[in-house]
């Protein structure tokens, strides 16, 4: 009997200690997967430690679209350590690329700190002279110009008139005019006109008479008629002008230029 009971009490520190041993194991299992989750998530609190160290150090790389820097150590710290567990790069993010981007018309800035080589480095780019088309217009100037001009006093006119012609006997010449008033001056003449005692009327002797032509066949005698009247006649008159040097004022282009100062001829 107190056999049995040694092996039964011995039996049982042998499954207390087993049961020991199986939490220990279990315990060491889950947080064994715990620290193993951590690491596959990313999170380093001294990673994270040393951007915001670097943020607090370095505000030179702050620009208007906001940008951070990348800080290498050539120590190669715990940050780079936690980086190569991790499997990738800080500079593979946004964050730490070091580009900033502002809004339109900005520059852009581009910087990068070296702990080994000692400083900051920026490069700016953006609108350049090389890219500015230029947009000519045109200026204007006045200049003083002196020509002769021909001023019309009277315009061209197209006017009717009459054609007066008739025979004087004491000159034995024919006269032509538009005149009307010649015309009855030679109807009221009693020496050339045609109440002269030479005229056609008033002749005693035909032949006498130097507009006489001869005899019809009834025996009377003939004459040329000593004054004929054209009517319906017509007549351009030409302008009446004069010249004068005039001077006026007329506007030309001088140059060209753009709104950003450059000219041309």
């Amino acid at each position: 009997m107190n056999k049995l009971l040694h092996i039964i009490k011995k039996q049982g520190k042998t499954a207390v200690w087993a049961t020991v041993l199986v939490l220990i194991i279990v315990f060491s299992v889950f947080f064994a997967s715990c620290r193993k989750a951590n690491n596959d998530g990313g999170y380093d609190s001294t990673a994270e430690s040393d951007q915001l160290d670097l943020s607090a150090q370095s505000p030179d790389y702050t620009s208007a679209g906001g940008s951070s820097g990348v800080n290498s150590s050539s120590s190669g710290g715990t940050a780079g350590d936690d980086n190569s567990l991790n499997g990738s790069s800080t500079t593979d993010s946004p964050e730490s690329s070091g580009v900033s981007s502002g809004g339109s018309g900005s520059s852009v800035l581009v910087g990068t700190q070296s702990g080994s080589a000692g400083g900051t480095q920026y490069v700016s780019s953006g609108n350049t002279d090389s890219s500015h088309k230029h947009i000519w217009k045109s200026h204007t100037a006045q200049k003083k110009v002196t020509e002769t001009v021909t001023v019309v006093d009277e315009p061209e006119k197209t006017v009717g008139y009459s054609l007066y012609r008739m025979y004087w006997y004491n000159t034995g010449e024919w006269e032509e005019t538009r005149d009307p008033e010649r015309f009855q001056t030679w109807m009221r003449d009693r020496e050339g006109g045609q109440i002269s005692p030479n005229s056609i009327t008033m002749a005693k002797n035909p032949e006498d008479c130097p507009l006489f032509n001869g005899y019809d066949e009834n025996g009377h005698a003939t004459f040329t008629n000593d004054h004929t009247i054209f009517t319906g006649l017509y007549e351009t008159i030409p302008a009446v002008t004069h010249e004068e040097t005039r001077t006026r004022y007329e506007s030309y282009t001088d140059y060209y230029y753009c709104d950003c100062g450059a000219v041309k001829k």
